[in-house]
């Protein structure tokens, strides 16, 4: 089949969102299929480029932010898929599309694929999906991109959450949805996945979280959880709005801020830690927390959304969000070295169920193919 993503980040730009559509592009790809990846330009990035059989196409915009991008950013890719996307569509001949989040380019998708007459999939990700917590549909913008949510929602051929809290989240914000929903987790790279648990092998508990650093995340949570550790210390992968304040808040120097790392050096960085702790008010189903488990760390998480995939593992714990919290449970991990390998292992376990090519799948499961 020739089959099209429709999304507004793509690597080199973006966070989880944009590696899963990266990986399944690359699956669908490995399966057979013809792969054309419409998604926004940035500078220094070319307009269209080959990778195997995926065909990535970039549309002109303003984008210039790794992470996190601006309303302007997102408006102008917007404008681009208004004006752009049924044409490059038509022009590769794509017999389906899929969208990644409801919005911004879920509506351009889906109406695109109305007039072309094939079906399109909206893959819900977190925050384009109404009460996902801390999310950008908050305030005046939420009012303005419910109904637009909706409709795309309404006329969408079929809709696919990525965890089970976001089925119930969309579930609860549009019920009729249900007989066109289904769970497509994401997946995991087999070379991502460590034959073992990781260790640090040093003295003192290594812990290490990796994400955008927004309010969201509650980075300053984990921060303030590991300084009541003694001889903790804490990684921490990932850059945003919020870095300078975090760095602040962490001069005791039991913090090492890496910024944005290539993915092959964030799981090198994985395998030589302890644990991997999220602290986040909310997520879809993390890349960066299934990415923990794959290396072999055992996961510490709050009630986010994310959850219940420790819950389903056993592969960590869960604990309440305040940082007493999270210190405590640290500090067990630090005095319990066979505990923190048996939560490991089962994390493995879980992560070698997990792949692209089941993501994959579960997407051509909804075209019949």
């Amino acid at each position: 089949m020739k089959l099209a993503i429709a999304i507004h980040e793509y690597p080199p730009i973006g966070g989880g969102a944009s590696t899963a559509a990266a990986q399944t592009a690359r699956a669908l790809a490995g399966d057979g299929h013809d792969v054309l990846v419409i998604t926004a330009g940035g500078r220094g990035l070319p307009a269209s480029e080959q990778d195997g059989r995926v065909t990535i196409e970039r549309l002109p915009g303003l984008r210039g932010t790794v992470l996190a991008p601006s309303a302007v950013e997102l408006l102008s890719f917007c404008a681009g898929a208004a004006l752009l996307l049924e044409r490059r569509l038509r022009r590769f001949g794509a017999e389906a599309v899929i969208a990644y989040f409801a919005v911004p380019v879920g509506p351009f998708a889906v109406r695109a694929a109305r007039r072309l007459r094939i079906p399109s999939i909206v893959s819900l990700r977190g925050s384009d999906v109404p009460g996902f917590k801390h999310g950008r549909l908050e305030g005046r913008l939420g009012a303005i991109a419910r109904p637009v949510i909706r409709w795309t929602l309404d006329h969408a051929d079929a809709v696919a959450p990525n965890s089970e809290v976001l089925r119930d989240l969309v579930l609860a914000f549009h019920p009729s949805v249900a007989p066109r929903l289904r769970v497509v987790p994401n997946g995991i790279e087999a070379d991502a996945i460590a034959e073992r648990p990781a260790a640090s092998g040093l003295a003192g508990l290594r812990v290490i979280q990796v994400g955008q650093l927004i309010a969201r995340k509650r980075v300053d949570v984990t921060i303030d959880a590991v300084a009541r550790v003694p001889g903790a210390h804490l990684t921490v992968i990932g850059d945003g709005p919020l870095r300078g304040e975090l760095e602040a808040r962490a001069r005791g120097g039991n913090v090492t801020f890496l910024g944005h790392l290539p993915r092959a050096e964030i799981l090198t960085r994985l395998r030589v830690h302890d644990v991997f702790v999220m602290t986040s008010v909310a997520e879809g189903m993390s890349n960066a927390l299934v990415e923990a488990m794959a290396a072999g760390l055992p996961v510490v998480t709050t009630p986010n959304g994310s959850h219940d995939v420790i819950d389903r593992s056993g592969g960590g714990v869960v604990v309440p969000g305040e940082a007493h919290a999270v210190a405590a449970i640290l500090a067990e991990l630090a005095a319990a070295p066979a505990r923190r390998e048996a939560l490991a292992r089962a994390a493995l376990t879980y992560a070698r169920g997990l792949t692209w090519q089941a993501t994959a799948r579960g997407f051509l499961a909804f075209l019949g193919a």
